[in-house]
């Protein structure tokens, strides 16, 4: 199993973005992969719309002691049958959070698919910079 990472310091408190990275409905607005979601009928599984197929998606996140700002979020996703994931691993700097990404692809994958995927972390991980540093 190929698991590909990206990095990023975003200026806003790790709360601010777990805040908003917890959310399933956000996922289209920083990521390439969710281009829709759907409304979730008991408000924690969501249908979403990707380049795969509608799948379903949602998000885990461990709760964040006060004043500590570590945070993992998952965002979990049933894809034709199968469980796949990602995380969001949230750490507090002195200008913010840094935010790693992880992705662990399916076994077998090919090593031009890795490349692309970690091309494809790092644009969301911009996205995400500039949406969340533009709500100051």
């Amino acid at each position: 199993m190929t698991t590909c990472t990206a990095q990023i310091d975003i200026a806003r408190t790790p709360e601010a973005v777990r805040g908003y990275v917890r959310e399933v409905p956000n996922l289209p607005s920083w990521t390439g992969f969710f281009r829709s979601v759907g409304e979730s009928a008991d408000g924690r599984r969501y249908p979403v719309d990707t380049p795969m197929g509608p799948i379903e998606t949602w998000i885990e996140t461990e709760p964040v002691p006060p004043g500590d700002g570590a945070a993992a979020c998952t965002i979990n996703s049933l894809i034709h049958g199968r469980e796949e994931q990602a995380v969001l691993d949230l750490r507090r700097t002195d200008a913010g959070t840094a935010v790693h990404f992880t992705v662990r692809l399916p076994a077998g994958a090919p090593p031009e698919r890795a490349k692309g995927q970690r091309t494809a972390m790092a644009e969301e991980l911009r996205r995400l910079k500039e949406l969340l540093e533009g709500a100051g």
